[in-house]
């Protein structure tokens, strides 16, 4: 597993008791993680070390893929994963709405969502061509991309 930033997103992730309990978790898992560091990784070097996390440089190619924290306009030869934005989609029927975060998959460019309950969940801005899958604990779930206003 590869995280695309920010997994230190608040002061609490840095608490000694937090950094004991993942470290204690990360000691009977025996799965590779691997983390891109994000604008909120400023000290991951010694706490991925701590918690056996493989760490990656800011840009991270894979085969066909280009892992970022930050998405930009990305590369002709890679498709690019990307984190930052948090995106999330609004849902409504009758008088019931939810939030959602959701992965937004277009031909280039994947934004995956933010799956912390501190981390906020922005808008989704898309390109005709994008996808948005929305996430519940459950399952993921295609949903129609949200429409410009004025259309």
């Amino acid at each position: 597993m590869i995280v695309v930033g920010d997994l230190l997103h608040t002061k609490t992730a840095t608490t000694p008791e937090v950094i004991e309990r993942v470290a204690a978790w990360r000691a009977e898992l025996a799965a590779e993680i691997g983390i891109v560091p994000g604008n909120h990784d400023r000290d991951i070097a010694d706490i991925a070390a701590r918690w056996h996390l493989r760490l990656y440089p800011a840009e991270l190619y894979d085969g066909p893929f280009r892992i970022v924290h930050e998405p930009d306009a990305g590369t002709a030869d890679h498709y690019t994963w990307a984190g930052h934005l948090h995106p999330a989609v609004a849902l409504s029927a009758g008088g019931d709405s939810v939030r959602l975060p959701c992965f937004r998959v277009g031909t280039k460019l994947a934004v995956l969502p933010a799956f912390s309950v501190f981390t906020g969940r922005g808008g989704v801005t898309t390109a005709p061509d994008d996808r948005l899958y929305a996430v519940t604990p459950e399952r993921v779930f295609p949903v129609p991309a949200p429409r410009a206003r004025g259309r």
